[in-house]
């Protein structure tokens, strides 16, 4: 009974790109994923006090200053673990709208923003989608 081999066909120039693609896809699949830059326990805490802060927002006259400093505390976190908290910031903006201070929108910024960095597509997608900025000049 004949034996099928298969023998390693010459690259010709049409699929050496496919092989090269091949190769760099074989190479992403065995780097591992991302590290979240916030860990769990660091998540939980973070957690616990935007559910504290969203708490304190209720009460009226304190919730604008209250969001202020809380809006500002997440924002510096999120820069000192470069985290982009642009979600956390959109958050904070309607924190300060006074009916919608009501809502628990610290918390769901904050989760939103560890979920994003939990998850790698998601950060991918983000990135995607907001433009590359710059703050130097252009030469």
């Amino acid at each position: 009974m004949p034996t099928a081999t298969m023998e390693p066909k010459s690259v010709s120039a049409g699929n050496r790109s496919s092989s090269q693609n091949i190769r760099n896809i074989s190479e992403a699949a065995t780097t591992p994923p991302p590290q979240p830059k916030i860990s769990h326990g660091e998540a939980f805490l973070l957690i616990a006090f935007a559910v504290m802060a969203d708490v304190i927002t209720l009460i009226p006259f304190i919730n604008i200053l209250a969001a202020l400093l809380f809006g500002a505390f997440f924002q510096l976190y999120f820069y000192m673990k470069k985290v982009k908290g642009t979600v956390n910031l959109i958050g904070l903006v309607i924190e300060a709208v006074p009916f919608l201070s009501i809502l628990p929108v610290m918390t769901i910024t904050v989760v939103m923003v560890i979920a994003i960095d939990h998850n790698p597509k998601a950060k991918q997608v983000i990135e995607r989608a907001q433009p590359k900025t710059s703050l130097k000049k252009a030469a």
